[in-house]
């Protein structure tokens, strides 16, 4: 018996391998470390409309978001701190881009008219 395997290689710039949050925004659309979310207001919950980067702390251990509205001294705002993750804060969160792709700026213009 012969053994055969089919192996294929990728070039991969190494800044750009993120990791998945576990969580999904709106759309159902998984959220990754790197991810430029934009959270739209609602009338059952007090934050206003934000665009933020997504991002892990590495001394916490944990997922969070920078608001671009923000200074962002310090750590991020841990996605576990709204007591109804699911029903008042994910459901109005989008995944618009990454900061790869995108400068946080030009999204805010764009999904901000």
């Amino acid at each position: 018996m012969e053994n055969e395997f089919q192996t294929s290689f990728y070039n991969v710039e190494s800044n750009t391998v993120t990791q998945c949050t576990g969580l999904k925004d709106k759309n159902g659309t998984p959220i990754f470390e790197g991810d430029i979310i934009k959270y739209t207001a609602h009338e059952k919950y007090l934050l206003p409309t934000f665009f933020a980067t997504v991002v892990f702390e590495e001394d916490y251990a944990y997922f969070g978001y920078k608001r671009a509205d923000q200074n962002n001294y310090g750590y991020a705002t841990p996605f576990s701190d709204h007591d109804e993750l699911k029903t008042d804060f994910l459901n109005f969160v989008e995944v618009v881009g990454n900061i790869w792709d995108n400068e946080i700026s030009e999204l805010v213009a764009q999904h901000s008219r």
